[in-house]
């Protein structure tokens, strides 16, 4: 059975029952505390409380947050982070209507507003991302628990051939925390990502004069550590059996007397 398509309702007043406020937060701010600590109220909000109300369209925004009529029933199925929200409310707008905050990190505002658009989606459509538009959606998929855009974008990482992996996503990537690399759907593009650089990388000290001498210096001494190794080891073997025949001479002569 297919899921659920609310695409229409997507940043429509009609049928609205609460606000998601979407907002960034710098990123050495713990996710929780930045929930807790975002909210609406006062002079702020009351432009964007405002404009939610006044208008049909998806969008209000100011100063780094950016409101989206929402309703209950798509955001209660698709995240356990909103579900979770959802049963402990703890405050409302000035025009009454509950806020769902949701952080993102600064300048990821477009990415945030996909994250909620795919989640009224039946089928995640990527088709307009940038590849490290993809890569950070997939943490936000992650982060808030959206298993449906999570998938998809994994799925949609794996399409792509690590040779076709853009280097601003690899650099995104690899600039990530370091327990991301545990992280199921991140560990596929680590590989990738692990091939991409061996594939455009991997002879890159070959391709300057000074590089290439010292590689080729470093394989000569590396042949001839082994070439001398294996040599000395088949002396010692000679030494050994030497000596092994010549203790059994000793031993057999002192029998046969």
């Amino acid at each position: 059975m297919s899921a659920p398509d609310y695409s229409d309702l997507f940043g429509s007043t009609e049928l609205s029952d609460i606000a998601i406020v979407l907002a960034e937060h710098a990123e050495d701010v713990p996710l929780l505390a930045a929930v807790d600590s975002l909210s609406l109220h006062g002079d702020s909000s009351s432009s964007s409380s405002s404009s939610l109300s006044s208008s049909t369209a998806a969008v209000a925004e100011k100063e780094g947050v950016r409101v989206i009529p929402g309703h209950r029933i798509v955001l209660y199925g698709s995240s356990s982070f909103c579900k979770a929200k959802l049963l402990t409310w703890k405050g409302e707008g000035d025009n009454g209507m509950k806020e769902l905050c949701i952080p993102v990190p600064t300048g990821q505002l477009e990415v945030g507003e996909l994250l909620v658009r795919c989640m009224y989606a039946a089928q995640p459509d990527f088709s307009s991302c940038s590849q490290e538009q993809l890569l950070n959606l997939l943490l936000l998929a992650d982060s808030y628990g959206v298993p449906k855009v999570l998938a998809a974008a994994a799925a949609a990482f794996a399409s792509v051939a690590p040779a076709d992996l853009q280097w601003q996503a690899l650099h995104a990537l690899y600039a990530l925390p370091s327990g991301c690399a545990e992280l199921d759907a991140c560990k596929p593009l680590f590989a990738a990502a692990g091939q991409k650089l061996q594939h455009e990388l991997g002879d890159l000290e070959l391709q300057d004069a000074h590089t290439r001498v010292a590689s080729e210096n470093t394989v000569f001494y590396t042949i001839d550590r082994w070439c001398r190794q294996q040599q000395k080891q088949q002396q010692q073997q000679t030494l050994k059996t030497t000596a092994t025949h010549e203790l059994l001479k000793l031993v057999q002569m002192q029998a046969s007397d």
